[in-house]
């Protein structure tokens, strides 16, 4: 720990009550101010949430923020809002550049840490100013699949293609090769953005893979406190055999084609038709959901239930979690989801798909990861993780605890501290 340390830090999402990006960039700021004075410049929009949460925060003498640009409204259409979010974001870098080289040249900064956007594809407002440049944990390196082209809705399947392009486009650009030569840390989030920083021109040695997703200490401890499952189990006239009545399947998050819940839906058709019951929530909206409700509409899951559409919050969600035999989520393109994290915490047993971040934090001491094979073998191949589960509660039980003792040990806010600590260390060569 360094309290003379002074981080200039980028964080245009960055607010306490929401999830994904945002979420990344909040949770990133509060760590690292509690072993450094932190200045962050963040986008306008984040203020009204921010300001309120600053009184109660330990560490908020540590926390200076600046704000930057006003709050647009987006296009209904997700494709044109999709131009829309990549056109303000750019603007908002260069003016953030501007606004960063007028900060670092009134105040003395040891070092630049950019936290979001969190991708590869776009350089960091913090570049040449003098200092070590941390980037990261970033991601969005992953491609979806085109041989799974077919399970996406036709507005999903031409993001894909563009964000296929963006990616090549990026692997190319005399721009980000230039800005890559300035980074001292990179920080990966999943395997295949480690393989494109090597791309871009960055040393292997200058990379390392840190998961962007983590749970502060209070919050571990409030879910871990939501399992009640190892407990029913002891409690069902001392045979483990007799207390699952029916496999409680969850999965959250912006409802996306990416997620995969397309696959998902027909391993659980197989289920269906093997006569084991279960149910299956997925807590979120999002621009796959009409897509996924018509399959749903049309699908037998015969012994099971599926509930798409769904925001769950508060106790709600919670109750959710805690109840969650499996997280299942094979995600083909992205992170380590936070409410996979969640999950474990809570003792559900993780299967995903082995691409992008979640393969990272799931082996098969503490769940399933499912080759990326094709729409059809990956169900036939999901449907058998959940079988194998469900015909035996002893092995359930097992992982359940090993999924929460795994989230405990990487995916808590201490490990997330280390690795940020160690790269500070490496960017400025000194103990941080």
């Amino acid at each position: 720990m360094n309290p003379d340390l002074h981080v200039l830090a980028c964080a245009y999402a960055a607010r306490p009550n929401a999830g994904s990006e945002s979420y990344v960039g909040w949770a990133g700021l509060l760590a690292i101010s509690q072993f450094c004075r932190v200045t962050a410049i963040v986008h306008g929009h984040n203020r009204s949430e921010i300001e309120p949460a600053l009184p109660s925060l330990p560490q908020r003498e540590n926390l200076r923020f600046h704000y930057l640009g006003e709050t647009q409204n987006w296009h209904p259409n997700r494709m044109i809002a999709r131009f829309q979010d990549w056109s303000w974001v750019t603007a908002w870098t260069k003016k953030a550049h501007e606004l960063a080289k007028d900060l670092s040249a009134k105040e003395r900064f040891d070092l630049a840490h950019h936290l979001t956007i969190a991708t590869w594809r776009l350089p960091s407002p913090l570049a040449d100013l003098g200092l070590p440049l941390v980037w990261g944990p970033i991601g969005g390196a992953e491609s979806f699949p085109p041989s799974f082209y077919s399970v996406l809705s036709p507005v999903a399947r031409g993001f894909e293609l563009l964000r296929w392009s963006g990616n090549h486009i990026t692997l190319r650009s005399r721009r980000m090769r230039r800005f890559a030569s300035e980074v001292s840390v990179a920080l990966g989030n999943n395997r295949e953005t480690i393989t494109a920083l090597g791309q871009l021109g960055i040393p292997y040695n200058r990379t390392k893979y840190l998961s962007q997703s983590f749970l502060p200490a209070g919050k571990f401890l409030s879910l871990e406190e939501l399992n009640e499952k190892w407990s029913k189990a002891k409690q069902s006239s001392g045979d483990i055999q007799g207390y699952k009545k029916k496999l409680k399947i969850f999965a959250g998050g912006n409802l996306e084609g990416r997620k995969g819940v397309a696959i998902a839906l027909q391993a659980l058709v197989r289920l269906g038709r093997s006569g084991i019951p279960f149910s299956f929530s997925f807590g979120g909206l999002g621009p796959e959901l009409g897509h996924l409700q018509r399959s749903v509409a049309k699908m037998n899951f015969g012994s099971g239930t599926v509930s798409l559409g769904h925001h769950f919050s508060g106790d709600e969600y919670r109750r959710h979690l805690a109840e969650a035999d499996v997280y299942l989520l094979p995600s083909l393109r992205e992170g380590a989801p936070v409410t996979m994290i969640e999950a474990m915490a809570c003792g559900a047993v993780p299967v995903v798909a082995d691409a992008g971040g979640a393969p990272m934090v799931v082996d098969s001491s503490c769940g399933f990861v499912v080759p990326v094979t094709s729409p059809d073998q990956m169900a036939f191949d999901i449907c058998s993780c959940l079988e194998s589960l469900a015909s035996d509660p002893p092995r359930l039980e097992a992982l359940s605890r090993a999924a929460w003792a795994r989230a405990k040990e990487r995916c808590t806010e201490r490990a997330y501290l280390e690795g940020i600590e160690e790269a500070y260390g490496r960017a400025t060569g000194r103990n941080c």
